[in-house]
């Protein structure tokens, strides 16, 4: 059986993401203090999208030296 490993000892930044019909809106969370570092809202739409991704590129250095970063995204169709 996999115990669960404690998100801190991962990974310093959790970017979540809330997805809507108009519009998508992002945090970057501190996993440390659970504090809200930055957030963004940006069209449902492919400059949107575009956005998110250059937001969530912005918060890569906060990961640092052997720290892990994985994409989480929504596809609309």
């Amino acid at each position: 059986m996999n115990s669960l490993t404690d998100l801190r000892e991962v990974v310093d930044v959790v970017i979540g993401v809330d997805t809507h019909v108009h519009t998508h809106s992002a945090a970057v969370l501190d996993t440390a203090t659970g504090g809200v570092l930055d957030e963004i809202s940006v069209e449902a739409t492919v400059e949107g999208y575009a956005e998110l991704v250059e937001f969530a590129n912005g918060h890569t250095p906060r990961c640092g030296p052997g720290r892990s970063r994985g994409p989480a995204v929504t596809v609309l169709a």
